[in-house]
């Protein structure tokens, strides 16, 4: 423990230094330039008197060059220059970082003598005194791989995006609003936020959403006022020409102004795929495959701000703005936050995937990668990531952790949150609040071997899409399996008809201590298909609140188990459970189950639970048997005319009495009919019969009732008095006990 609280010590220093721009002898860089570029161009001059150790780095965004060439040259007097004297040409048509090379000079200059593109190239260049840590942009070569902060140089995003909700327009000319306002009229802020716009804040970008519908595309901040009269205390903020304005707020606006950061985030991360590939340009910095492994696993750190992005890209840079990109050819990169409340990215209402022709969202995965802290958000605008979502896990041994999204929504059907690989771990994510368009489920996990841990799906507003989304996996000896530890899957959307949680086409799905709830009015806390099996311990199903609500709906062929498990319904129609067939539904025991306001414990015409035994158990019995059920019906013949027959209180299928109040001239023999409520098991029942004296009693030599025809359904039988006629109006009864096979 000793040792693994000095190394985290330790590391935290190591970037405190780094943060501070100290540059320890012992590994930071002597002598660091920069350059980016949209053509051919040749750096200036710098004194390199005792550096000995010479390294670059380059980057690209936009379009691919179709010819670049970068060189290193030297110098004796900073006037006559050796090309190449330094690094000798490299092609830089992708981005990459060359080797260290040991060369002393007095001048050097970076030399970008062929760049052929419409794109834009970042050139690092660091120097040493000593070979100790080559440190590529601020990022350090060790064991833990690289850590890349987006607010260091070269990358600078600023994280200054911020929002304010509950946003009202207000007429130019009016309150402080500047008469020559854009479309005359001016954002008010109201006086609760506590005036966050700064004078300083002209020129960011700006933009605003009107519940759920693009009222102002990004555009400009043009001016920062106070408010006056009965606006003192809010500010007025008036912006250039918008793409987009469809009128005012109604004071439902939600803004959201900063800097857009999408160029230097993807600056980042085309760093950290370089670092990761180290000087092999098929390498990962992790695999299976010892061959072929940079050991350098990089991490994108983004400190604490808001982080503003309107995407694009292509299928391997991930794109500006669009971090991890399946197919960028490096696994195990790290994306990590300063936690979900501290670190968020704002994705704008134009966020465009770029040139990913299978519509892929904003963060997409490669295996091993880590991705933490920080939430997502689009400020309430809603997207369409047709085939895939705005968060796209779907690797083996990735670790999701501290992730969170919130008013941000996608029409196509894929779920906000998706996850599904080999071996993943997911803990702590949270999924809430989409947009008001939003038609995803807002988590969905679908397919591979999962363990999830303190789960929060929540809010989902569409009447037919659910909090949870559950699908494809295969369970058995494929592995494929998935199970949540814990969590809360919150109310959902009010339809009476919504399933707020939803199982398909999966085997092995394991819930263990999870909340799963159903809306405020009337929808159901889960649905099992045909083709799924869903285990619950521990778990709680209920409505939402004091709202009204089911449990469990499980389709024939489908089943659902429970054990230790908390049932609530609340509502006239509402139920517990909603069987389709006898083997649906499985009570396995310690299960909880509480009805309000006239809620059933099956709907109608349901199957009720099983509480299954294995073939052949030995089970004791305590010493009382209490049975609790639906009661069978009877029917007589040979009681007379108009007898009543009255089934006594607490009879099921199982064990029952029966009284008969004999009728008009009645017979000394006739026969009786116990029909079960349903079906007793699959094959005829074993039923034992007895005669009960009333207020008339049977002859003493009377005949046990003989069974005749019994079935599943019913059982019938005869009853002789010993040819001595029944008593009008005298009661005669029946006992019986019945054994399903």
């Amino acid at each position: 423990m000793k040792k693994f609280l000095f190394a985290i010590a330790f590391v935290i220093i190591g970037l405190a230094l780094i943060s501070l721009g100290i540059k320890a002898q012992s590994g930071g860089p002597n002598l660091q330039t920069q350059m980016s570029a949209t053509s051919a161009t040749t750096g200036a001059g710098l004194a390199a008197s005792g550096i000995g150790y010479h390294q670059i780095q380059w980057t690209l965004t936009g379009p691919a060059p179709t010819a670049c060439t970068i060189t290193v040259d030297s110098s004796p007097d900073n006037s006559t220059w050796t090309t190449g004297g330094i690094i000798s040409a490299q092609t830089c048509t992708t981005g990459g970082i060359s080797s260290k090379v040991s060369v002393v000079a007095n001048y050097i200059r970076i030399n970008l003598s062929t760049f052929t593109s419409n794109g834009q190239i970042f050139i690092s260049y660091n120097g040493w005194n000593s070979t100790s840590t080559s440190l590529v942009n601020g990022a350090g070569s060790n064991p833990l791989g690289a850590s890349l902060n987006v607010k260091a140089f070269p990358y600078s995003a600023v994280g200054n995006t911020q929002q304010v909700i509950n946003v009202s327009t207000i007429a130019a000319g009016s309150s402080g609003c500047p008469a020559g306002a854009f479309n005359g009229l001016c954002f008010d802020i109201p006086s609760a936020a506590n005036a966050p716009f700064l004078s300083t804040d002209v020129g960011l970008t700006f933009y605003a959403n009107y519940n759920g519908g693009s009222m102002l595309l990004p555009a400009t901040i043009a001016s920062v006022s106070a408010g006056t009269g009965a606006h003192t205390g809010e500010q007025m903020i008036a912006t250039a020409s918008p793409v987009t304005n469809t009128g005012g707020c109604g004071g439902v606006c939600t803004v959201a102004w900063g800097t857009d950061d999408t160029i230097a985030i993807q600056k980042a991360f085309g760093s950290a795929v370089t670092l990761g590939k180290g000087n092999n340009s098929t390498a990962n910095c992790f695999s299976t495959d010892i061959s072929n492994w940079s050991g350098q696993c990089p991490r994108v750190y983004f400190p604490p701000g808001g982080y503003m992005t309107s995407g694009g890209g292509t299928t391997t840079s991930g794109g500006p703005g669009r971090p991890g990109a399946q197919g960028d050819g490096t696994v195990g990169i790290s994306i990590v936050g300063s936690g979900m409340n501290a670190t968020a990215f704002f994705l704008r209402p134009d966020y465009s995937i770029g040139a990913l022709a299978t519509n892929l969202g904003f963060f997409i995965n490669n295996p091993y990668d880590i991705v933490g802290d920080f939430q997502i958000t689009s400020s309430g605008f809603t997207f369409s990531f047709v085939n895939n979502p705005p968060t796209l896990f779907n690797a083996p041994q990735t670790t999701v952790y501290r992730v969170r999204l919130t008013d941000i929504g996608n029409s196509s059907g894929a779920g906000l949150l998706s996850i599904g690989g080999g071996h993943d771990t997911v803990e702590n994510i949270i999924s809430e609040d989409p947009s008001v368009a939003n038609g995803s489920p807002l988590c969905d996990f679908n397919g591979g071997l999962i363990d999830v841990y303190s789960l929060f799906c929540s809010n989902n507003n569409s009447a037919t899409v659910p909090n949870l989304q559950i699908r494809n996996y295969t369970g058995g000896t494929s592995g494929s399996r998935l199970t949540i530890h814990g969590g809360f899957i919150d109310e959902c959307g009010a339809n009476s008809s919504n399933f707020c949680t939803t199982v398909t086409a999966s085997k092995d799905i394991g819930f263990f201590g999870t909340v799963l709830t159903s809306g405020a009015t009337g929808s159901t806390s889960l649905s099992v298909d045909g083709t799924s099996e869903v285990r619950c311990s521990g778990c709680t199903l209920a409505p939402f609140s004091t709202g009204a609500g089911s449990g469990v709906t499980v389709a024939s062929g489908g089943r659902f188990s429970a054990t230790m498990t908390k049932f609530i319904a609340n509502g006239v129609g509402n139920f517990i459970w909603n069987c389709a067939t006898i083997t649906a539904c499985i009570d396995d025991g310690g299960n909880i189950y509480t009805l309000n306001n006239s809620a059933t414990l099956y709907a109608a015409g349901t199957s009720p639970v099983l509480f299954p035994l294995a073939t052949n158990a030995t089970t004791q019995l305590g010493g009382q048997q209490v049975v609790s059920g639906t009661a069978p019906t009877f029917a007589v013949t040979g009681f007379g005319g108009a007898p009543t027959v009255t089934v006594q209180t607490g009879s099921t299928d199982a064990v029952g009495a029966v009284t008969v109040t004999a009728g008009t001239t009645p017979s000394s023999s006739g026969t009786f009919t116990l029909t079960f409520s349903r079906n007793l098991g699959t094959n005829a029942p074993v039923c034992t019969f007895n005669l009960v004296n009333g207020t008339g009693s049977w002859n003493a030599l009377a005949q046990e009732p003989v069974v005749q025809t019994p079935a599943i359904g019913s059982v019938l039988a005869n009853w002789a008095d010993n040819s001595v006629a029944l008593i009008n109006g005298s009661t005669y009864g029946f006992n019986w006990e019945c054994y399903g096979k």
